[in-house]
């Protein structure tokens, strides 16, 4: 991650952390004469929680799977963490779609206003099928030494062309494992991971212990089994709850126990969390209403001063010092009522401000929105209206009028879950724990004992010290990241080519897209920073940013750094993510589908019969899609060339030419003596916008104009370069075309233009003067060999002209400027005149409004139409009404 640190900002900010520094100084000085270092502690974190408010993100997304072409609209939700109200904290909130390797494929800054942004994502930019991970996040989230955002993994299938092909299909891929991956841990095929509670585990002091089972082909895995000494005695019974995590009490002695877990007919034995031989235990009993805590210590002769915190966000809400009165345990009652609802954080402390133990714990919300949803009917036919009434009442049934964002999308296309994430417990569960939280809906579907009881198991397990007490206490020190941004800021440094800060040194930048230009002068200051306002821009610009000592006639040389690509860590993606569930909904297609069959004698008449050109273009398609399945097989890698020079230059790195720069992203390519690429040992074939270019170099076209290139795909070409594969995006298909020489028509001699491809390069002038010796002896004249060559597929940017260099000036960078995106407006299709004669409307969102505004009955009429095929509907609407998250995710036909 990068860092850019605090002098890169305006001096307004420094204002900002004198004043913060001197509220927490002061708060140390004034401790010195308080009752109690745990008082000084408890002022000390609350200053903490003033200065430093946390933020945190929901995305309302119109559909849980896409395919290829689909559009992913979304509404951003932006709340200080603590009382979920519309932050005032950020401005730009950055929107992020990565794939399911970890690259980032589209990324977007969204404006907000009172703390919501609205937004699209077109699935054109790319080609690969997978699971994508969709992040959010502002850049004051990324400050924190637990940095955090809001992320979801979303399927992309394949583009279907036409309703006779598979759908929800997903491509496999042999991706060279030099390709940037995501954190993998080595699974084992079965593992059971335990969790004592408050974090620790002491001799002689009875404990509650949580365990998750996972297997790596299945998922959760729900077991049971028990924990037993090595003399066969039996401690204590092993039994999950849900998703494979349970719990269990087990009081550890001189021999450590061991569980045997018992699953799909084997046994399993797992070595417990060793036992301290002395030291505290922290016990908690969540009675919904209150919370019964215990510390237990081992001996009376342990005569630590200690305290227990409790804190929601950061900040703390309750201290008490414990009094043991030569007790082993010590025990005390809280009301949640004093207590903010969701996760709380409960903390033991020592004098030194040491935490020896840590629970968390959830509260339930008091009160929230209820939300209601009707439509006219359960089930559509083709083209039919659709009516759907929405009500809004807060927790004393009263109306309220709040701005909703609506989703309504074909029952049977899309994906469903009836569990699945929300605002709701986004923000108020899912945020504050670690790892991904399966079906999170599930543990608020009702308020009984047992469901109860497995969401304090979940924190058991995923409960994580997000807010580290010590720094909140003042004994460690902190100092953010980053700063808030309030504004779209682009911030800089100048260097000389040695890496010498420039001071003084003009910046000018131009920026351009379309018809539009925007431009502006700035100076570095003494360190050589410079920051230049970007709120005006708007979507992606093509920008030259100009280096110049005033008054000097020729631009200043030098190395223009830009601190943008600040971005949370990868992560790992689970098995869910990886394997998602959905509600079957095989056997009611088949039933609509009869239906829709009628629809359409309806319409046609009982006699109508498919086109003889119909039947050809289906059996066309079918060949494009297995070709494009055996191409896919074959594909090493991709390589968004633009983004990754980019990235470079902003660090400071020069990039010189091609060459260097394929061996920068793959380590598999090497020079051979000629001084031609290979990868690993096969040859590598350079393919320009589908012409062949040359075997192994590229030193005649592109090699210094890499900013030329927009992107690049390695592949397997087992025929040894014969055809040229082209994936359309617009399709998502590849077409396969013959081998044409890149040079045809370009060549000014005049002499190879004509000449097939072989000929050329059999030719001993022209493109075969790039092969060098070595590399010519391996090819025979006339046909291509067929053995297996590594095809480096070149797209160039638009309008791209061979025999024009497009290398910056001296003292100009050329770059892209990325602004705010421009939302779009949704496009939902009317038939207020009946069903049409048959239209193609294979809509599966039928209707996303991501501003639905109640009236002040608190009530929302919505009215949209089917798309072509009989269906239920899937509704989904949230919202957030003066820091209360409420969704509300139903079938109409019921689940």
């Amino acid at each position: 991650m990068e860092s850019d640190s605090l002098h890169e900002h305006d001096k307004s900010w420094k204002a900002f952390f004198i004043t913060t520094l001197f509220i927490l100084c002061t708060a140390n000085v004034y401790a010195q004469s308080s009752d109690t270092i745990f008082s000084r502690y408890f002022r000390y974190a609350q200053n903490f929680a003033d200065s430093y408010p946390r933020e945190k993100v929901s995305l309302h997304l119109d559909n849980a799977s896409y395919y290829l072409g689909d559009t992913i609209w979304f509404k951003a939700y932006v709340v200080t963490a603590e009382q979920n109200l519309p932050t005032t904290i950020s401005k730009p909130l950055y929107v992020e779609l990565l794939d399911q390797l970890g690259n980032v494929v589209e990324r977007q800054i969204i404006q907000l206003t009172d703390g919501e942004g609205t937004g699209q994502i077109i699935l054109n930019n790319t080609f690969f099928t997978g699971y994508y991970e969709m992040r959010a996040y502002t850049k004051w989230m990324l400050a924190f030494d637990n940095p955090s955002c809001f992320s979801r993994v979303l399927p992309v299938y394949r583009k279907r062309l036409s309703d006779k092909e598979t759908p929800r299909s997903i491509a496999t891929y042999r991706m060279d494992a030099s390709m940037k991956q995501r954190p993998k841990d080595k699974e084992k095929k079965f593992t059971v991971r335990f969790f004592p509670e408050g974090g620790q585990l002491v001799k002689g002091i009875s404990s509650i212990v949580a365990f998750e089972a996972t297997s790596r082909d299945k998922g959760a895995a729900d077991v049971e089994g028990t924990v037993v000494l090595p003399s066969g005695e039996e401690l204590a019974h092993i039994r999950s709850l849900h998703d494979g995590m349970g719990y269990f009490e087990y009081k550890p002695e001189e021999k450590a126990g061991v569980a045997k877990i018992d699953y799909e007919g084997s046994t399993y034995q797992f070595d417990l969390p060793e036992a301290l031989p002395q030291g505290y235990v922290l016990r908690i009993d969540n009675r919904r209403e209150m919370l019964d805590i215990t510390v237990a210590r081992s001996s009376q002769a342990m005569k630590d001063t200690l305290a227990v915190f409790v804190s929601s966000q950061g900040r703390p809400y309750k201290c008490m010092t414990l009094d043991f009165e030569d007790e082993l345990n010590c025990q005390f009652r809280i009301s949640t009522k004093e207590l903010p609802p969701g996760v709380q954080q409960i903390s033991l402390v020592n004098l030194k401000g040491e935490t020896l133990c840590e629970r968390f714990c959830y509260v339930m919300p008091r009160s929230s929105m209820l939300l209601a949803c009707k439509t006219d009917h359960a089930l559509y036919r083709p083209f039919e209206p659709v009516t759907c009434r929405i009500k809004v009442r807060d927790h004393l049934n009263r109306p309220v009028q709040a701005n909703l964002s609506v989703s309504i999308r074909n029952g049977v296309e899309s994906d469903f879950r009836e569990y699945d994430h929300s605002i709701y417990t986004d923000l108020l569960l899912v945020s504050d724990l670690k790892g991904y939280i399966h079906q999170p809906g599930f543990y608020f579907e009702n308020q009984s004992a047992e469901r109860f009881k497995m969401l304090d198991v979940l924190l058991l397990v995923r409960g994580w010290r997000k807010y580290d007490l010590s720094r909140l206490i003042g004994k460690r020190p902190f100092l953010p990241r980053y700063l808030p941004e309030t504004s779209l800021t682009l911030y800089g440094q100048v260097e000389s080519y040695f890496g010498k800060a420039l001071r003084n040194v003009g910046v000018s930048i131009l920026a351009r897209r379309d018809s539009v230009s925007i431009a502006g002068m700035t100076k570095t200051d003494s360190l050589g920073y410079f920051s230049a306002p970007v709120d005006g821009f708007s979507g992606s610009m093509d920008a030259l940013i100009q280096t110049r000592n005033e008054g000097k006639k020729w631009n200043k040389q030098a190395v223009v750094k830009l601190f943008r690509n600040f971005e949370p860590s990868l992560r790992k993606l689970d098995y869910y993510e990886l394997n998602p569930e959905w509600k079957e909904t095989g056997d009611l297609k088949q039933l609509l589908d009869t239906l829709d069959i009628a629809y359409k004698d309806s319409v046609f008449g009982p006699d109508h019969h498919l086109l003889d050109e119909v039947v050809v273009n289906a059996k066309r398609l079918n060949l494009l899609l297995k070709q494009t399945e055996r191409f896919e097989k074959e594909i090493l890698g991709y390589y968004n060339i633009t983004q990754v020079v980019d990235k470079m230059r902003d660090k400071g790195e020069a990039v010189y030419n091609l060459p260097m720069l394929l061996k920068e992203l793959n380590p598999n390519f090497r020079l051979s003596d000629s001084l031609s690429l290979h990868y690993n040992n096969s040859r590598v074939l350079f393919i320009v916008n589908g012409g062949v270019l040359s075997y192994g170099k590229t030193d005649y076209v592109l090699d210094k104009d890499v900013d030329a290139i927009k992107s690049i795909m390695l592949y397997y070409d087992q025929a040894g370069g014969e055809s040229v594969f082209v994936m359309n995006k617009q399709s998502n298909r590849v077409t396969k075309f013959t081998a044409n020489n890149f040079w045809s028509g370009r060549w000014q001699d005049g002499d190879l233009s004509d000449l097939p491809l072989q000929d050329a390069i059999g030719a001993d002038s022209g493109p075969d003067a790039l092969w060098g010796e070595k590399d010519r002896k391996t090819m025979k004249k006339g046909p291509l060999q067929k053995s297996s060559v590594v095809v480096c597929s070149i797209t160039t940017i638009d309008d791209w002209d061979p025999n024009k260099t497009y290398k910056a000036r001296r003292g100009i960078r050329h770059t892209y400027i990325q602004g705010y995106n421009e939302p779009l407006e949704f496009y939902s299709p009317a038939y207020p005149d009946g069903a049409p004669l048959y239209t193609e409307d294979s809509r599966r969102t039928l209707y996303w409004n991501p501003n639905v505004k109640t009236n002040e009955k608190g009530e929302a009429v919505i009215r949209c139409y089917n798309s072509d095929n009989s269906a239920p509907l899937i509704i989904n609407v949230e919202t957030l009404y003066k820091g209360s998250p409420s969704s509300l995710n139903i079938y109409s036909m019921g689940y």
